[in-house]
Order: structure tokens, then sequence, then C-alpha cells
């Protein structure tokens, strides 16, 4: 399992506003009461980045009351990068945020 960085940011996904709760290498996990996704549900989503808007197909893999965990799907070297400099920012300003 890939690790989790807490994160709070507004994201689109399917032309819908939401916030990420966390996100990792292989995806992120949507706040969203009374979900109306279904599992294997392909998906777009577009996170904002300190490299610009990243545009992502993605998949469905978990729902609960309280959101859904969403997997990220055929992802080129390019857009892994930038995912693992937004999973690096986070984890550092979390760790910034626990030793103060």
């Amino acid at each position: 399992m890939q690790k989790r960085n807490p994160i709070e940011i507004n994201i689109i996904l399917d032309g819908q506003k939401l916030q990420m709760r966390d996100v990792s290498e292989s995806g992120i996990y949507v706040n969203m009461p009374k979900c109306n996704l279904n599992i294997n549900q392909t998906v777009k989503l577009i996170i904002p980045t300190s490299e610009g808007d990243l545009q992502l197909e993605a998949g469905v893999v978990r729902v609960d009351e309280d959101g859904a965990g969403i997997a990220f799907r055929n992802v080129d070297r390019k857009v892994s990068k930038v995912i693992k400099n937004l999973c690096a920012n986070y984890e550092k300003k979390n760790q910034i945020v626990q030793t103060a």
C-alpha cells in the first residue's frame, strides 16, 4: 500500500468541484458525502498543481459514507513525476506542521 499524504485541496471530478482528503502515488481519496459513484466507474479528474492543472483518467476503487477512493489510470512518466512531486510537497508540509 502506498503512503497516503493528508491534503485538503479542491479538485474537479467529472465536472463537480470536490475536496481531496489525501493523495498517494497511485490515487486519491475524495470527500463526497452521499457518494453516487460506483466501483470500477471511470472518472475524469482535474487536480491543480504548482506545475499546472493535472488532467487524469481514473477509476473508482472504493466507496464509503464519506467519499470515494480513486485510482489513477494510464499514467505516463511525465504525469507520474508530477504526482510524485505533489506527494512529496505535501509530505514536507505535514512534517513541518507536526514538528512546529
